[in-house]
């Protein structure tokens, strides 16, 4: 099933508005806005009535367009790549524990998220966060928790010879549910193989206009 929407609605604005809206936000891409974005809330997704909606790529066929891009940019060297790669981006800050309770933070590896183990972690941008909140009923903070912070990008192989179907079932499970701890309140949210990953090539690509 779906995420669950909690509003839904149309808002009618001047053209110049709309044009300055448009050239802020990409059609069709998630923001957030307002209070406790930190925490998942405020996720906001722009459509214009003048402009067709663009469905949400499935997971297989955003990995196949990925690879396809992968083995574009290594053509251009001669080369091509070694494996089947796949990015994960964090939509919300990721809480993960290791098995001595500690936090995960640049230690991450793919076994954390229940990847195989032979999954290789290859680039990581990942920066810390600190979650902060208030216990209403009792009146008192509540205490700091270490995450990973939202914005933080993972790029990971998987190697020669491994079947890579087991991988995207998992990164299918973790689109839908999330991972790490928390989930219910809007943490660990993840997108593997965003389209931002290649959608810029594949922009480059086309002809020019009366070319």
């Amino acid at each position: 099933p779906e995420r669950s929407v909690l509003f839904r609605g149309v808002i009618q604005v001047p053209n110049e508005l709309r044009r300055q809206l448009l050239a802020l936000m990409e059609i069709g891409r998630e923001i957030a806005v307002g209070y406790g974005r930190s925490r998942g809330f405020g996720l906001l997704q722009v459509e214009s009535i003048t402009t067709p909606a663009r469905p949400r790529l499935a997971l297989r066929e955003r990995w196949q367009q990925m690879n396809q891009a992968a083995r574009q940019l290594w053509a251009s060297t001669g080369e091509a790549p070694a494996g089947e790669y796949f990015s994960l981006t964090l939509q919300s800050h990721l809480l993960l524990r290791d098995e001595a309770g500690q936090p995960v933070l640049s230690n991450l590896q793919p076994a954390h998220l229940g990847l195989p183990a032979w999954v290789e972690k290859r680039r990581a941008i990942l920066h810390p966060a600190v979650i902060t909140g208030w216990n209403t009923a009792g009146n008192r903070p509540k205490p700091d928790r270490t995450a990973i912070a939202r914005g933080s990008v993972l790029l990971m192989r998987v190697p020669p010879g491994q079947e890579s179907a087991v991988v995207i079932e998992r990164l299918e499970a973790i689109e839908q549910d999330g991972a790490g701890e928390f989930c219910q309140e809007g943490f660990g949210r993840i997108s593997a193989c965003d389209p931002f990953h290649f959608y810029f090539l594949a922009r480059e690509e086309q002809p020019a206009a009366g070319g």
